[in-house]
C-alpha cells in the first residue's frame, strides 16, 4: 500500500475516544492493533528525510546563488564607521622627516602590535 494512500484513509478516518491505552508511546503502537502502521511510520521518516535534504541542499547552494546575485544586490553600506587602521599604517603615514608631532599613539602601537606579534610566533 502506497504511503499516499495511507494517509488518506487515515484522513478520512473518524476519531476514537482516547483511553489510558491508546495514549501510550513506544514502538508497540507501530507493532500491533493497526496494520498500517509501519507505514505510516515510514511515511513519517520520509517526510522529515526530505525536509532535512532539502534544507542542507538549500544551506549547499546558497554560496552560488549569492554569487550570482552578487551584481544586481547593492553595495555593502557602512555604519558610520570605517574598519580600524593598524598600528603599521597609522606609523606609516607619519611625515617622511622623522618627527612625531601628534604621532606618539601611533609609534607606541605600532610598537605593541610588533612586540605581540614577535611574542605569539613560535
Amino acid at each position: 500500500m502506497s504511503p499516499l494512500l495511507i494517509i488518506v484513509a487515515l484522513a478520512g478516518q473518524t476519531p476514537q475516544a482516547t483511553t489510558a491505552e491508546s495514549r501510550t508511546i513506544g514502538l508497540h503502537n507501530i507493532t500491533s492493533g493497526d496494520p498500517s502502521g509501519w507505514g505510516l511510520a515510514l511515511t513519517g521518516m520520509f517526510i522529515v528525510f526530505i525536509a532535512l535534504a532539502s534544507i542542507t541542499l538549500a544551506i549547499a547552494a546558497l554560496p552560488r546563488v549569492l554569487n550570482f546575485l552578487e551584481p544586481y544586490l547593492p553595495e555593502e553600506s557602512s555604519h558610520g564607521h570605517s574598519a580600524p587602521a593598524s598600528p603599521i599604517a597609522k606609523l606609516a603615514a607619519m611625515p617622511a622627516d622623522g618627527t612625531a608631532a601628534g604621532n606618539e599613539e601611533a609609534i607606541v602601537a605600532a610598537l605593541g602590535y610588533v612586540m605581540h606579534t614577535r611574542k605569539q610566533s613560535p
